[in-house]
């Protein structure tokens, strides 16, 4: 009686757990081996998207300017493992930089969804061979200028590529629906989420006039700068990460 109690168990396990996963309608979309994309269903006809770019297909790099010094500007930064947004100077003269990332997985979203809600997340860094400073301001910085920075849609048809980008071939960018975060509260390892749905909204709406974030100090004054972790991070944890909620 023991033996044939737990057998019907056993098959009433089963048939919940067949019925459970039948409802879930999980699937997952795997780039390369970063597995960085899964889309997933929370109940009717919503659905989230959930970026998180590796080194094989992310799309982060900073650019800069230096005063005085055009060849500068012609230089391309993707060696550089990290993202600044900086107002800064080098040998006296004023250096501004600036960040473009790519969330070239959000083509899974139909031209006709509804974004219900979008978060860009971006991960600080515990320390910088590019700015040695960190975050400029914090309780206790010697610069105590407010480096807030500013999240604008790149509006331009033609495509840009982390490994070739420059100051001098940077795409033009909207300030349509800008978004803005800091100032930093911390000299490192500081955090950011920030609201982007209307970004997102446009990007997936018109796909071919939209190539993702450009991200600049709000004044390009020195002395500003923040440091984030791109998406060669060797800590998966670290790297650039996009969170969107939809409609169908």
């Amino acid at each position: 009686m023991k033996t044939q109690t737990r057998l019907l168990q056993m098959i009433t396990v089963s048939l919940c757990a067949i019925i459970f996963f039948s409802c879930k309608k999980e699937a997952s979309l795997n780039n390369q081996s970063d597995k960085n994309v899964s889309v997933s269903t929370n109940k009717v006809n919503t659905y989230t998207l959930d970026l998180k770019p590796g080194p094989n297909d992310g799309q982060d790099v900073y650019v800069a300017w230096k005063a005085n010094d055009p060849l500068y500007a012609n230089s391309n930064y993707n060696a550089v493992a990290e993202m600044n947004p900086a107002a800064w100077t080098q040998d006296g003269a004023l250096v501004k930089q600036r960040i473009f990332v790519k969330f070239t997985g959000l083509s899974a979203i139909p031209k006709s969804a509804k974004i219900v809600s979008a978060k860009l997340y971006l991960y600080g860094l515990s320390s910088s061979l590019n700015h040695p400073q960190g975050n400029s301001y914090y309780l206790g910085s010697g610069n105590n200028q407010l480096n807030n920075c500013v999240i604008t849609r790149v509006e331009t048809t033609k495509n840009w590529d982390e490994s070739t980008l420059t100051w001098n071939t940077q795409p033009p960018y909207s300030t349509l629906d800008a978004v803005v975060f800091g100032p930093s509260a911390s000299q490192w390892n500081w955090d950011v989420v920030s609201d982007v749905t209307k970004l997102v909204a446009a990007i997936v709406k018109y796909p071919a006039y939209s190539q993702g974030f450009a991200i600049a100090i709000e004044k390009e004054s020195k002395y500003r700068a923040m440091v984030f972790a791109t998406s060669e991070a060797a800590d998966v944890n670290d790297r650039p990460r996009l969170v969107v909620e939809y409609n169908n």
